[in-house]
């Protein structure tokens, strides 16, 4: 995720729309930030996708990529996802 939160800021040098193309769409529910599933993605990004799109808009409108891990570290909860 915080990849994908270095891409969308552009903090990293990456062009988001090779992997991500975020919704046209003026009201979303959750987060400002809702990401499209391409038609071809890869399985890797559609699971990033989903899973960012289930975000509040506190875990993705942070201003920095610290207050971003922390609010992740307290929304990320493993036996959300079945990983215990």
């Amino acid at each position: 995720m915080i990849p994908t939160y270095k891409i969308l800021n552009r903090i990293d040098r990456i062009d988001s729309g090779i992997f991500f193309e975020l919704t046209a769409a003026l009201v979303t529910r959750g987060n400002n930030q809702k990401i499209v599933k391409k038609k071809y993605a890869r399985l890797g990004v559609v699971r990033v996708v989903n899973d960012w799109n289930s975000f509040p808009a506190e875990v993705i409108e942070s201003q920095q990529i610290n207050s971003f891990k922390s609010r992740f570290d307290t929304f990320w909860r493993p036996e959300r996802y079945n990983l215990l």
